[in-house]
């Protein structure tokens, strides 16, 4: 049973720190380099917070984006937009370096280059990116952080309930002879 819940520990921390060294990669590279895309071998994530591509991405979903060299017409692509704002479009029309992106909810057209975009969006995950806002606000902190601590300590607590209950059985035993 020691070994259980030793291998669960080691586990669980192996997880957890995984989770903090991607956090403060992305916050070095935000706040150190001023990198609004931080990318992690190739691929970067975003949170969708508007409803620019309503049929296919809604508010509130993670974006999975993959940089890429080539784009094509009809490709959602997320760019950089005024320095400091991630915007997810489609491609209309690619001329040279010229991008005209079409932007569904508001019908709007804008126009940039190549360099500006991040990348594709290969991926969007339904309702993370909600989760995710959620977790940075204070309530969400705690109950992240009191979830943590109960799973941490789950296998030690079961093995502690299984060897309460071996012992009644070896006492009961005892009792009976």
């Amino acid at each position: 049973m020691k070994k259980f819940v030793l291998i669960s520990k080691c586990f669980m921390l192996l997880i957890f720190m995984t989770i903090l060294f991607c956090n403060i990669y992305v916050i070095l590279e935000q706040l150190v380099l001023r990198n609004i895309a931080p990318k992690f071998f190739g691929y970067s994530f975003a949170i969708q917070n508007s409803n620019s591509l309503d049929s296919e991405i809604s508010s509130g979903d993670l974006l999975i984006i993959k940089e890429s060299n080539q784009y094509q017409d009809g490709d959602i692509v997320t760019y950089i937009k005024n320095k400091d704002t991630l915007v997810s479009a489609r491609i209309k029309k690619i001329e040279d370096n010229i991008v005209t992106l079409s932007i569904l909810e508001n019908n709007a057209v804008e126009i940039t280059t190549t360099g500006y975009i991040v990348g594709k969006v290969v991926k969007n995950l339904s309702g993370v990116g909600s989760f995710i806002n959620w977790s940075k606000n204070p309530v969400g902190i705690i109950v992240l952080l009191l979830c943590t601590i109960v799973i941490f300590e789950m296998p030690h607590f079961i093995c502690v309930l299984i060897s309460k209950r071996k012992n009644k059985t070896k006492n009961i035993k005892i009792n009976a002879v």
